[in-house]
């Protein structure tokens, strides 16, 4: 089986899954920007997102602080609100104005800026540096 994780508010139109993508059967668990946040800076436990890091030593050569979370399990994808995997999406913007990275073999990233510039994320350093 695999679950879907919707991290998303109801106006975003992006959710997560995880597991096996062969099997019809599936677990929804609603989890916000704010919990996959939480999760990540270690406030808060749920049950799917172990592992994940929060970093906000990034600035971008605006000055603008870039927040970002990484660490997402290799079973994890971004999936549109009809359930098709998104595969590479670059800025992928939510519910909650925060931006979603991933490639082919997963989420990669979900970020408070797109603007990279004058970072180790800028360009494809942020495929080199998360998956």
């Amino acid at each position: 089986s695999f679950v879907l994780f919707d991290f998303l508010s109801p106006v975003s139109p992006y959710s997560v899954l995880t597991g096996d993508t062969g099997t019809e059967d599936a677990i929804v668990i609603d989890y916000s920007g704010s919990d996959v946040r939480k999760a990540a800076k270690g406030t808060h436990t749920f049950d799917g997102l172990n592992g994940l890091a929060y970093d906000d030593s990034r600035h971008n050569d605006d000055g603008g602080s870039i927040s970002v979370v990484s660490g997402f399990s290799s079973s994890l994808y971004l999936v549109n609100t009809s359930g098709k995997i998104q595969g590479a999406v670059t800025a992928k913007k939510d519910g909650d104005d925060w931006y979603w990275y991933s490639t082919k073999d997963g989420i990669a990233m979900y970020t408070s800026e797109k603007d990279f510039k004058g970072t180790d994320l800028a360009g494809n350093g942020w495929k080199d540096i998360f998956k």
